[in-house]
């Protein structure tokens, strides 16, 4: 008797390869199959990487936007969830960067000297 979760790695791994090739509607198959566990992992990361203003969902729905613009060639279920956590560091990086930016006056607006020149003279 196999394992069921044999089945499901090898219904992943299939449906990654035939998202490879192109097929949107296996996309759209690994996507339902894998979007509660990319969310755990997402919930995770938040809860390791502390004082990131994201929710778990906003960081899984992120990824899953960055999943659909790239083109990979999927090799298998360890490959995909490698590159998920890749990619999930990297979103988690970025808006650190961007909150950092914030906080230390990168939201202010930037003038140019010859705008604040003619604002002074007037």
């Amino acid at each position: 008797m196999s394992d069921p979760a044999d089945a499901d790695r090898d219904r992943l791994t299939t449906l990654l390869r035939a998202w490879s090739s192109g097929d949107g509607a296996a996309a759209d198959a690994v996507l339902a199959l894998v979007y509660g566990r990319l969310r755990q992992l997402a919930a995770r990361r938040l809860h390791a990487a502390g004082g990131i203003a994201l929710q778990p969902t906003e960081l899984a729905n992120e990824l899953v936007l960055n999943l659909l613009d790239a083109e990979v060639d999927w090799q298998d279920r360890a490959h995909f969830f490698r590159t998920v956590a890749v990619a999930m560091r990297n979103i988690l990086h970025d808006v650190a960067r961007r909150q950092a930016s914030v906080k230390r006056g990168g939201d202010q607006r930037r003038v140019t000297f010859d705008a604040a020149e003619a604002v002074a003279l007037d």
